[in-house]
């Protein structure tokens, strides 16, 4: 199987280079201290986070009562808006979302002064101060707002055109400027230039509209699904480089779900991941093999809401899905659940495919990536009372065997009319951990007990930050009635077992992974989980 050509799953924002300046900001936004100091360098740098953050950012400063600190807070976010086209783009989309941004709080309206009828206050505060910034340049531009407005009704065209379009055809192509298109092509009129499928903008916001991760030159719309919602898959390219390669990235487009939903939950899981990268996780996988630890993470991945039923997704796995076995073509880089249990049957005596799909053959830096994200996924998940968790709900990265979960319209324990179990874990998975022994501590453990003891210990962490943690999820979550600060508060109470002892709440919550496996743990094995967890616990 060829490599990953690009960023994978577990290159999250939070990495172990800046967790700590995340965690303070972070921190500042719980305890409501957040300085307008904090904003601006954080914006500076951490800029990926910040704008990762933002949706928390501006449902905090609506919270906030009217005040001489809620202006200053607004002022930083204008400050880093006319700085930054990124960030100017994302609060559009958050307010094209509903519910997110700081113009959805009246007392805010009332602070500006002169304000148009249905024009998002904030941003005609921030296209206010750009304008005498331009007309001092001497610059005139078409709104970036309309300009945003051009590239989603490209994408709704693309998508129709691709229904229809012969798969030998070339594919809809959009360049967001002119001078972003080789010359061969650049001297062609728009006309010629649609006849070939190539679409141009004049767009001025030097940025990623979408992602924010550096300057779009052009997309290209791959496939059209046919499916309720027709989603649209795009391949994005940027100005520079990565690996030696134009810096690409595969993105969907999806039609008629609450995306903003999904946003929170990927706030939340880098939240998590942050709060886990601060405490030191002492099992490693081999003895061989000290450098590699094995905790919990989530993989995230970006989630842009355009719209109260539109948005844009990151998609995982490699930037171009390849063939991981030339005799089944079946069977890819990025299998959902449900995949990688049949083709795990199916193909168990192909060799090629059993180096992929045999989980007892991984190398440790392979078994101790697949089980910190399996159980961070689901322990996050579990914690958000994430629902409707079948196997066509998670991703298996067979490139880095990262472990990643998807599509989140069922959160804060809304439930679909058939619910899933909470820790769908596939039979094959949970066979292959129970068959497989690792060392842990210079101890013989079962990799099923290693997992249990990274889930549980993942569990402790977060419940021992539960004040953070709520605060935190009642802003992120705020945008919809169905999620107020009661439900929020009464789903991490109960996911935390916050009535109940803290050991009586770990017993509780390996009897809940006991509960999914077929082949319970069996009592001892329980014991040796729990004496470690009080040992460092």
């Amino acid at each position: 199987m060829s490599k990953c050509d690009g960023k994978t799953s577990l290159q999250g924002a939070n990495s172990e280079d800046n967790f700590e300046q995340t965690y303070e900001f972070l921190n500042e936004i719980s305890l409501d201290s957040l300085q307008t100091k904090t904003i601006i360098t954080y914006c500076t740098e951490q800029h990926t986070n910040y704008l990762l953050y933002l949706p928390l950012l501006m449902r905090h400063i609506v919270i906030q009562p009217r005040s001489e600190y809620k202006i200053t807070l607004i002022k930083a976010v204008v400050k880093t808006a006319i700085e930054y086209g990124d960030v100017y783009t994302r609060i559009f989309w958050l307010h094209r979302a509903g519910g997110i941004c700081v113009c959805s709080d009246p007392v805010f309206c009332k602070l500006v002064e002169g304000g148009v009828k249905d024009v998002c206050y904030l941003l005609q505060l921030i296209d206010e101060k750009r304008k005498k910034l331009e007309d001092k340049r001497g610059e005139v531009t078409k709104s970036i707002n309309y300009q945003n407005e051009d590239i989603i009704n490209w994408i709704a065209r693309a998508r129709d055109t691709l229904l229809t379009l012969p798969k030998e055809a070339p594919r809809p192509t959009l360049y967001l400027n002119r001078n972003f298109m080789p010359g061969e092509i650049r001297e062609k009129n728009d006309l010629e230039l649609e006849r070939d499928g190539v679409y141009v903008l004049n767009y001025t916001g030097n940025c990623d509209p979408f992602l924010g991760e550096g300057v779009l030159v052009k997309m290209i719309a791959l496939k059209s699904y046919k499916s309720a919602t027709t989603p649209i898959s795009l391949m994005f390219y940027y100005g520079d480089n990565e690996n030696g390669q134009q810096k690409r990235r595969r993105v969907m487009f999806k039609y008629g779900d609450d995306l903003r939903r999904d946003m929170a939950v990927q706030v939340m899981f880098n939240v998590f991941n942050v709060l886990w990268l601060k405490e030191s996780f002492l099992a490693h996988p081999t003895d061989f093999d000290k450098n590699t630890t094995c905790k919990p993470i989530a993989v995230t991945y970006s989630v842009v809401p355009t719209g109260p039923k539109e948005g844009v997704f990151q998609m995982l796995g490699c930037i171009e899905e390849v063939c991981a076995c030339q005799k089944h073509p079946e069977l890819h880089c990025c299998p959902d659940g449900w995949e990688f249990e049949q083709l795990s049957m199916k193909n168990k005596d192909c060799p090629v495919c059993s180096i992929n799909l045999r989980i007892d053959e991984y190398l440790p830096k392979e078994m101790a990536t697949m089980i910190s994200t399996l159980s961070g996924g689901f322990i996050a998940s579990y914690c958000l009372g994430v629902r409707d968790r079948h196997l066509e709900n998670w991703k298996f990265h067979l490139c880095d065997k990262s472990f990643a979960h998807i599509d989140f319209g069922f959160v804060i324990n809304l439930r679909p009319k058939f619910d899933a179990n909470r820790f769908a874990i596939p039979t094959i998975i949970r066979t292959s951990l129970n068959n497989t022994v690792v060392t842990l501590e210079k101890s013989k453990i079962g990799a099923w007990d290693l997992f249990v003891q990274n889930c549980t210990s993942g569990f402790l962490v977060l419940r021992r930050c539960v004040g953070m943690i709520i605060r935190l999820s009642v802003l992120v979550f705020g945008f919809d009635t169905q999620f107020d600060e009661a439900a929020v508060t009464k789903c991490l109470t109960d996911a935390f077992a916050l009535s109940i002892p803290e050991s009586d709440a770990v017993n509780m919550l390996i009897g809940n992974l006991q509960n999914s496996s077929i082949q319970k743990m069996v009592k001892d094995k329980q014991h040796k989980v729990l004496k470690f967890i009080r040992k460092y616990f």
